[in-house]
């Protein structure tokens, strides 16, 4: 049965649909998990103030609308909080905090472990025992059983937090793209993180003041570079750095589990055959179609969203494309979405054309800014997608396209 976009009243003039039901996103962040915890790992540090981690999650909400969970230690020295997602295994058996088999490994995680399946194979092969259909005890289980090693064979994009209850350690860790964010701070022996910096700056016992490093990133390049943020206290984790923190540790230290520049000056360049390249485009968009909900595509017509769009298709995917269109364009060259309904009419997707007027443009700028986790000149038309999406109630995930993550999922 062909999707039906849910039925719902338009903004006067606008053209674009509101949010109207509990639990979708409002301000018109692309919707993704969120995670958020501490841990007093210094001798003298006191026990986590839960009413802070509760903070931290109530911050993040807008990025989990499927569920949220909180998991202490008897002794208060770790909380974890969760807001979910649902991608892979909607069911409860997705619900985090999650546990492995064993009881001896915690995690909560935003993302999405594309190879999930093949390596759950391996595991299961050397005797791993899976409780769920999920790819979050998967990737638990591939650091029980291959410690750091066990990233290297993680394809997919993520941040999480793993606590061992033997080791009494936590692991901070970042996809090697850093696709998924990661940002933490540690103040007299505790150690707080989250999915987004200002949940720390506004919610966590942190030095808020405004980092100089970070403020002439912004200037330079119109965006704050890692590992720096807007606060001198909060430090994001790179793209590919894992940080392990032990009881009793004096002073924790990031290091790369992967590094894309070394990859890049290690590799040995060699012409692409025939054909190779359009099959390591096939295989990357199959591998990003694994969900647990239909798929989409934002489609603006350009190169990148055609391509993907095109190849997704011809794997098999049933597609929703949706199109952002402002008023102003319309009948000039300016105007993608004539171009996008003629790709989607070729491709055979289910496509919505969604135009967007000055007067409902103006009227999002101040929930723009408010949305914004630190400051960047970039993100306007994703905000604006992403807020159009929300109001459809479509879940996106995936690489950027033109304006907008290309890939998402309903």
């Amino acid at each position: 049965m062909p999707y039906q976009w849910p039925n719902r009243s338009p903004l006067q003039r606008s053209g674009w649909v509101v949010p109207q039901e509990e639990g979708t996103s409002t301000d018109g962040e692309t919707l993704l998990c969120g995670i958020a915890g501490a841990f007093s790992f210094g001798a003298a540090a006191s026990p986590i103030d839960r009413s802070v981690i509760d903070r931290l999650s109530e911050h993040q909400r807008k990025r989990g609308p499927d569920g949220a969970g909180v998991w202490s230690t008897l002794d208060g020295r770790v909380t974890f909080a969760h807001r979910r997602l649902a991608i892979i295994e909607t069911t409860a058996a997705g619900i985090q905090p999650m546990n492995d088999a064993t009881g001896r490994w915690k995690v909560i995680f935003n993302g999405e472990i594309y190879n999930y399946m093949s390596v759950r194979a391996d595991l299961e092969s050397v005797g791993r025992v899976f409780l769920t259909n999920s790819d979050t005890e998967v990737l638990i289980n591939a650091v029980a059983h291959w410690g750091e090693a066990g990233l290297l064979r993680l394809r997919g994009m993520y941040a999480f937090a793993l606590w061992d209850c033997v080791e009494e350690e936590l692991w901070l860790a970042r996809d090697p793209y850093g696709i998924k964010p990661m940002y933490y701070a540690i103040d007299r022996g505790t150690i707080w993180f989250a999915s987004q910096a200002r949940a720390l700056a506004e919610c966590a016992p942190v030095d808020i003041g405004r980092d100089a490093a970070g403020l002439t990133g912004f200037y330079l390049w119109g965006h704050v570079p890692e590992p720096f943020t807007w606060w001198v206290g909060i430090q994001s984790l790179p793209a590919g750095h894992l940080l392990r923190v032990r009881r009793g540790e004096n002073q924790p230290v990031a290091k790369a589990h992967f590094r894309i520049e070394d990859a890049f000056l290690n590799a040995n360049p060699q012409p692409l055959a025939s054909g190779e390249l359009r099959a390591l485009l096939l295989d990357s968009v199959r591998h990003h179609l694994v969900a647990d909900v239909p798929i989409g595509v934002f489609l603006s017509a350009g190169i990148d969203s055609t391509v993907i769009a095109a190849l997704a298709t011809e794997i098999g995917a049933t597609l929703q494309t949706v199109t952002l269109a402002f008023d102003e364009y319309a009948g000039k060259a300016f105007d993608e979405a004539p171009s996008a309904e003629r790709v989607s009419k070729s491709l055979g997707t289910c496509h919505r054309t969604v135009r967007v007027g000055r007067e409902a443009f103006e009227a999002m700028l101040d929930d723009f800014f408010r949305a914004m986790d630190q400051p960047t000149i970039d993100g306007l038309n994703t905000f604006i997608v992403s807020r159009i999406a929300a109001a459809n109630e479509l879940r996106i995930c995936g690489p950027s396209a033109s304006w907008g993550p290309p890939l998402l999922h309903f």
